[in-house]
Parts: structure tokens; sequence; C-alpha cells
């Protein structure tokens, strides 16, 4: 093994010898050398080498190969991802015959080297032609050389390539390739030990940042770097303390009303409780969506769904009538569209189409109706006096025509699959796709239909059928065997009851065209295994109420509830009891008197009373456990 001395004094003889130094090719040439240098503890590093030999890489020779030679046939190409085809291999089959040998030449990696766009300050330049395993090293330990924050979502947004060739050339993770270099993980990505700091710390840093005027939110704060590039340290090591920011927040004492430190309005069960039954006589529904597009909207849906696990539970805590919990602005207008963007725009929420479509405070009702009445979300956000930076901003897709829509989907379409709605991914690109087709051709299925296809091409089941009677043979077999079993064979039998197959019935009718033809072609005489002929003449017969006035409802309702018949609505409108079962009056209820609860108070019917016991039974247990709750 190679002391340092002679490391230095090979360096230096390749020198004066005028042969590159960079790493790659002393590597290619001189396979000791590079290994000797990456032998030494503590971690060395080819560029802190040179250093020590008094070289830099301003001063030394640098040589990449223009071509790259195929092991199977021995002829050399700039590139060989096409060539293989000749051999009738695939890169990854090459990979794994010939682990040690490139694809691609070293002056096209090197063109891909340099950076697309403009760098953030932290960047640093490269100084090595192209990625190996000895050159990433050596750039993790440049970075934590300068001090850099070395999380990995800091190191993702400085320099994404060499997280990308981390796992490419090292094919380790990120806290091992920290190892690799003599770093400790814990301390270099921006974890602390829980005795690094102290509650008082906290406090302090708290009463600082207050004292100043600054926000000391999470976002505010993870959009607060040194000139490190690193986040504050107490803020990182509260997180990890005590798992949230409210907890931290709580653990010191602040109060999380103010709004330097959040302004949550939301502090307890009953102040969410309250904020609710205030609102039903304030908004016209209590819809999810409809809550969030308060200024402060996303605290309270935050708040009902971390106190009482959902939305809809919270609803039920709070008492809200189940009639108004659906959305009911529809955007019947322009005027009615300007009037919800003009909202948005007033209240500072994002108009970006991923936020409207996507984001907390979506509304997919208004965006499609956008386009309905403006043609485009910009001109709609145009027509509702949108500053120059908020058009700007309703503006941000790369697919802001219809045609481009048209052209994208056309793409994908050499794979019909990729057209299923259910293969869109949560990137970016699928996102914006899903946004604009939506609002350009009002769903999806309609955008698909433009390019001329047909939506039922893609369907999974049309695709991948997985059909339990293949063919007419195994279906007869079937019909057979549930008639010597003694199963039902009439339609009602397969589709509800204790011998179900509903397959059996769809596909017998797209195979003989009927069922009758089926059970005939299984050799069964159809009229043996019908229902009884009186079901169907009752059924012929059936009379189909209907109520024209108040007073037809009025009247029923008392007869039902002098014959001790339940009231409630889910036995009204879906009971098994069909002398129960009433669509017809539930629907006429709600007609005339504005909801089923009038219309039984009208009729002198205690709503209490008709209710069923696991609903009483319910509604207690919220009592009382909203009485022990603190």
């Amino acid at each position: 093994m190679m002391r340092k001395k002679e490391v230095l004094a090979a360096i230096r003889r390749r020198y004066r010898d005028r042969q590159p130094l960079n790493v790659s090719t002393v590597k290619r040439e001189d396979p000791e050398l590079v290994a000797a240098v990456y032998d030494v503890t503590p971690y060395w590093g080819w560029k802190q080498a040179l250093a020590d030999a008094g070289l830099s890489y301003q001063s030394i020779r640098i040589e990449v190969r223009e071509t790259v030679q195929c092991q199977l046939c021995g002829k050399s190409f700039r590139s060989l991802l096409g060539h293989l085809r000749i051999h009738e291999t695939d890169p990854e089959d090459y990979r794994v015959k010939y682990p040690d040998a490139e694809i691609v030449s070293e002056s096209m990696r090197q063109a891909s080297m340099g950076p697309r766009c403009k760098m953030p300050a932290p960047w640093l330049p490269h100084w090595e032609p192209i990625y190996t395993p000895e050159y990433v090293l050596d750039r993790v330990k440049e970075y934590a050389d300068q001090g850099i924050w070395m999380e990995l979502s800091t190191i993702e947004r400085l320099d994404a390539s060499l997280l990308r060739a981390v796992r490419y050339h090292l094919d380790v993770s990120w806290d091992d390739a920290l190892r690799w270099i003599g770093l400790d993980p814990v301390v270099y990505r921006g974890c602390y030990r829980p005795d690094d700091f102290s509650l008082a710390d906290l406090q302090a840093f708290l009463e600082q940042r207050r004292a100043a005027g600054l926000l000391s939110t999470p976002a505010a704060l993870f959009a607060t770097y040194d000139d490190r590039h690193r986040r504050p340290r107490v803020f990182t090591w509260a997180l990890q303390r005590y798992g949230n920011w409210s907890a931290a927040l709580d653990a010191a004492g602040v109060d999380r009303s103010d709004p330097l430190f959040g302004g949550d309005r939301y502090l307890t069960k009953e102040s969410v409780i309250e904020d609710l039954q205030r609102l039903q006589h304030e908004l016209p529904d209590m819809s999810h969506t409809t809550v969030s597009l308060l200024p402060y909207g996303i605290q309270l849906t935050g708040a009902a769904t971390r106190y009482y696990g959902g939305w809809d539970a919270a609803l039920d805590a709070a008492d809200i009538p189940v009639d108004i919990r659906r959305r009911m602005a529809t955007y019947d207008s322009a005027d009615e569209v300007v009037a919800g963007i003009t909202h948005r725009l007033e209240n500072e929420f994002s108009v970006a189409p991923l936020d409207v479509f996507f984001g907390a405070r979506s509304d997919i009702q208004l965006w499609k109706a956008a386009f309905r009445f403006f043609s485009s979300w910009r001109s709609a956000v145009v027509k509702s006096g949108g500053t120059s930076a908020q058009v700007k901003q309703a503006a941000d897709t790369p697919l802001g025509t219809r045609a481009k829509v048209l052209r994208e989907l056309r793409r994908r379409s050499h794979d019909v699959r990729q057209l299923a709605i259910t293969s869109l991914t949560s990137d970016v690109a699928d996102k914006q796709l899903h946004a604009m087709a939506s609002g350009f051709f009002g769903d999806w299925q309609s955008a698909v239909r433009a390019i001329g296809v047909d939506p039922k091409s893609y369907h999974q089941w049309n695709l991948t059928p997985h059909r339990k009677y293949a063919d007419k043979e195994s279906l007869l077999k079937e019909i057979r065997r549930r008639r010597r079993a003694g199963e039902p064979l009439h339609a009602r039998g397969l589709t509800s009851g204790e011998h179900v197959d509903v397959p059996l019935l769809y596909t017998a009718r797209k195979m003989f065209g009927d069922w009758e033809s089926a059970i005939r072609a299984a050799g069964i005489d159809y009229d043996t295994i019908v229902r009884k002929r009186q079901d169907y003449d009752a059924y012929r017969d059936r009379v189909y109420r209907s109520y024209t006035s108040a007073d037809q409802v009025t009247q029923e309702l008392k007869r039902r509830h002098a014959e001790g018949m339940p009231l409630n609505v889910r036995a009204v409108t879906h009971s098994k009891e069909e002398e129960y079962r009433d669509f017809a009056l539930f629907r006429a209820a709600k007609e005339y008197f504005g909801s089923w609860e009038a219309a039984l108070t009208d009729a002198g019917i205690d709503v209490e009373s008709i209710r069923p016991a696991w609903v009483t039974k319910r509604a207690e247990r919220l009592r009382q456990k909203q009485q022990r709750s603190p």
C-alpha cells in the first residue's frame, strides 16, 4: 500500500510528464494511485491530494474520451444506446454482463454536467468533467467543508444531480455517503442530540423573534437560513424534541393565538363547535370547500379534523343539519364566477391552476365554470380585476390552450393505458394535464374523446378482463350444477340472497342474448325455474303513490304514526319492508315543508320520539364525551 508521500510524489510526476490528472483518467491509467488516495483515513480525496501536491484543477491537464468501446464487438462509438440493438441486447443486460463498461462516452457525459438554469449561490461549479464514484465523494466532502447544511432536502435544492449520482455511482443512502467520507450523519444532516439545546434556549429564541416582530410559524422558519444555508438550529432541535412545532410552542408557554406564532383561533374543541354553529347561519352551506374558502377556513377545517377525526364528525358534534353539508354553489352565470374569483383575489388566495384544482382551497366547480364562461382561467382572472402578478400566476401552466392539451393527450395515446385517469400520478406534469383537460373539456373523459379515443378502450376490465366464465361450456356447466344443487336460477336469486352470482347472469346475457336462452341451452325448462307467476302479476299491478298537496303528506304521516310504523328517514327511504318504504312521501315532504323534520312537526309528531334507538344512544355518547373532554 502506497504511503501518503509516495502518492504525492506520483501525482507530481504525472504533472511533470504532462499527463492528465482528472480522476476519471488517472483511475483508468493508474488505478492503484487512485485507490491509495481513497484508502487514506481520515478521508483525503483526490481534490485535496492535488492541493497537498501543490496543484489545482486550473493548472492540470484534463482529458476525456470521445468514444466508448463495445465489449461485444470491439467497435467504438460516442454512444452504445443504439448500437446494442444490433447485438439484440439492452443497456440493462449489457451492464449486468460488463459492470465496469461504459455505455456513453465521457465527452457526451461532460456535455450534460453543466447546470441548465441559474443555480443558487451555494452551488459548487464542477471541477471534474464527469461523475465518478470518487468525484461524488469529493463533491459531498466539499459541500460539508463549505459549511453547507448537509440535510437531504437542502442538497436536493442546491444540487439535485449530486443525489442522483450518489444513488447511481455509489448505490448507498445519503447517510452512508456521509459516513464514507468520515462525517457523522446525526450532526451534518441537521439533526441534534437531546442535550444540545434546552427549553430555555427555545424560549429565548422565540422571545428574540417576537421582539424583532418576526413570524415564528413553521412556514417562516423553514424559509429562514443562516450564512451556512442552515435553518435555525433551535427550530430543528425543537421539531425533533417535541415532534411538531405546535407541541414545541405549547412547551415554551407562548400564546399560539398571537399572529406572530400562527394566530391559531382554535385551541380547544369548544372553539371549533362554537364557530361551526355560528357559521351555519352565515354561510350558504357548510361543505368543506365553502368553509375552506374563508380567510381562516384552513385553520377551522384542520382543527375539526384534528379534534374529531374528520369534517363530517365535527359537523355531527356541532349538530349541523345534513341538508346544508353539501356544496351549493353552482356558478350559473359569468357574474357568479367573477364574484368567486374576486373573493379569492381579495383574500390573497392563490389563483395558480394547481392550487385552484388540487390545493387546500381548491374549488373545482369555479375552475370549470371559468372555462365555460371565459374560455380560460387566465381570462377569468383578468375579467375579475386581477393584478399583473395574479394574472401571471393564473397562467402558470405549460398547457394554456386546448391545442396543447390535445397534443399532450395524443402523445400519450400510443399506449391507451396512459389515458386512464387512474394512471395519473402526483407528478406535476400529470396534475397540470388533469386540471387543464378538465377545464377546457369539462372532465377527463370528454378530453379523451376529443382525440378520438373511447374511454372504454383503456378501462382495466377491457385491457385485462378477468372473466369468471370464459366460454359457453363453462357457463352452461355452472347452470346445470346450480340446478342439481337446488340453487335458484331466476334473476332475483342470482343478484340477491345466499347464492348470488351476478357474473353468471350478465355473461349469459352477453353470450346467448338473454337469460332464458341460456337456460334452455342448458337443457332446462325455463318455466320451471322462474319465480311464481303471481309475483310478476303483483309487480305489474303495483300501485305507485303520489302526493299532490301538503295535506296529503300530513294525513299520511298521521296514519303511519297511528299504526306504529317507523318514521325515521332511513326507514321511509331504504327499509326492506315494502309497506314502510315510500320515497315519494319523503320527496313530497321536502318539497312542501322544506325538510322531513318540518313535515313531522306540522303533523304534530315529536321528532325526537321517532328517532331510532341507535341514533339517540350515539348522540348521548357524543354529549358525554364532550363533557369529559377538558
